[in-house]
Parts: structure tokens; C-alpha cells; sequence
């Protein structure tokens, strides 16, 4: 895949006023997709470059035996709910019978106990099905904003397996937002403030974008400048850019 960054350079231009400094140039905001689940790739529906909308499916795993497992849970939460139910109406009625003094204390501590695990398994089930909806979810990645596909690392028929460490399916940048970072001398950061607007040109290109970062590297002998600026349409996230001071 094509570097996003290039090494950092800066120099001094011979123009009559403007002072210029080379930076590299990289996506303001990138995110790496994956899902917490094992299982088979089913489908991945983009590929490097492809631009993508804020929730569009890019990937899927197999989900038949999510599918499956879900079902299961199901048919289970169906038949404690129908226990449940039972040992409600037998709780009610050992309640109105002790009260009558038919039922003994003990009988009715007997029908409280059977009614508290019903409801515990109850619920247990409510939780297993609800965890299977969810895992039926992880099994489709979407995007989480608008964007440009950077890397894709997995292909259908391929396994993740994400026990110990998660497996990075696909990354996704944020098409509208760049960075340029520079590095500069102290005499030169000491003019700039954060929020301070700096023309930069990126591929023949003239863009301004505002300081939104400003640290010392190198033991404070130089300084990294960081001005993120809006990509003109069909600029890409890379490259070497001239800023103005």
C-alpha cells in the first residue's frame, strides 16, 4: 500500500518576501475497521480508493452461525419464559393459600425459591438473546463517516480470529479533513498561535488552514507545527506541502 506520510522536510525558499517550510502531509482522521467476532469473510463490497458514506456496509462475516446461535437462545428464552410464567402463578396461589393457613411457612419459602430461579433464568436468557443480536450486528462492518478506503487487509474466504488481538479489516479516512505538520525552528513557531490561519500548496494547489497543534521536538531545538486544512476535491491524503509564513 502507498505510504500516507512522507519523511518530513523543510527549507528555506529564495523568494523576495515569502518564507516557506516543507511538511508532510496525512489524513486528519483515519479509522481501522474490524469486528470483536471470529468467523469466515463473507463479502468485502470496497476496495482501496473507493469512497464510502457514513454507514454504508463494507464488509460481512458468515453470519449463518450467528444466525443459528441466536435462534437458539430464542427457543430457550420461549420456554423459561413459559417456567417463569408458571412459578408466577404458583407463587400467587402458595401466597393465597398460606394466607388461608393451608400452606405451611416452609411450602411457601419452597414456591418463593422456585419462582426467584425461574426469574433468574429468565432473564439469563433475555441476556443470551440480546448478545446474539449483537453478535449479528459485529458481523457487518459499516463506515462510521464519510470517507475514502485507505487499506483493506482481508478478502472473502479468509478467517479473523480475534481472541487475543483483533485483526484490522479495513481503514478508513476522513476524505474532507487533512494535516500538514512541519518542522520548524523556534524563532519561526514563536509567530504562530494556535488557531492562526497559514496558506499552504499541495500539489499546485493553494489551500489556508488554521495551527492546531504546535510541540517541541528534539529538546525543544526545533518545533512541530501541525495545520489542519479542508482537501479540495479529488486531494489526496499524502504528499509534500509548501506552507507560507
Amino acid at each position: 500500500m502507498k505510504q500516507l506520510s512522507f519523511l518530513i522536510l523543510f527549507f528555506m525558499s529564495f523568494a523576495l518576501h515569502a518564507e516557506q517550510v516543507a511538511a508532510t502531509v496525512s489524513w486528519a482522521q483515519i479509522a481501522t475497521l474490524s469486528t470483536p467476532l471470529n468467523g469466515m469473510v463473507a463479502s468485502v463490497k470496497v476496495d482501496i480508493g473507493d469512497k464510502v458514506k457514513k454507514g454504508q456496509l463494507l464488509a460481512t462475516l458468515d453470519a449463518s452461525p450467528l444466525k443459528a446461535e441466536l435462534k437458539r437462545a430464542e427457543a430457550v428464552l420461549q420456554g423459561r419464559s413459559s417456567t417463569y410464567e408458571e412459578e408466577k402463578r404458583e407463587l400467587e396461589r402458595a401466597e393465597e393459600l398460606f394466607d388461608r393457613t393451608v400452606l405451611s411457612q416452609t411450602e411457601l419459602q419452597a414456591a418463593q425459591l422456585k419462582h426467584s430461579l425461574a426469574r433468574a433464568e429468565f432473564g439469563r436468557a433475555e441476556a443470551e438473546v440480546e448478545q446474539a443480536k449483537i453478535n449479528l450486528r459485529y458481523s457487518r462492518v459499516t463506515a462510521p463517516f464519510s470517507g475514502i478506503v485507505v487499506e483493506r487487509n482481508v478478502h472473502p474466504g479468509e478467517v479473523v480470529a480475534n481472541q487475543f488481538r483483533v485483526t484490522p479489516m479495513l481503514k478508513v479516512a476522513h476524505a474532507e479533513r487533512l494535516v500538514a505538520t512541519a518542522m520548524v525552528s523556534v524563532e519561526q513557531a514563536s509567530k504562530l498561535s494556535l488557531g492562526d490561519k497559514l496558506k499552504l500548496t499541495l500539489n499546485g494547489e493553494e489551500v489556508s488552514g488554521h495551527v492546531s497543534r504546535i510541540v517541541a521536538a528534539d529538546q525543544g531545538t526545533n518545533i512541530i507545527v501541525t495545520i489542519t486544512f479542508k482537501a479540495i476535491s479529488g486531494m489526496m491524503g499524502w504528499g509534500i506541502a509548501t506552507l507560507d509564513f
